[in-house]
């Protein structure tokens, strides 16, 4: 989950910075997926939460 986040966010980050400024409205649909990918990291628990928990359950 860590690594698909973050990677899906510096993607969509890429993109909006391709379009420049167009890149936020809403004519495009890089606004929703930038939207959803800033949101995406906290969703479940954070990041460092869901690392936490997987060392936990490794023990």
């Amino acid at each position: 989950k860590g690594w698909c986040t973050e990677v899906g966010l510096d993607v969509v980050r890429t993109g909006i910075q391709i379009l420049g400024g167009v890149g936020y409205t809403k004519d495009f649909p890089l606004e929703q997926l930038f939207r959803d990918a800033r949101i995406a990291p906290i969703y479940e628990g954070t990041t460092d939460i869901q690392a936490l928990d997987l060392v936990g359950r490794k023990m």
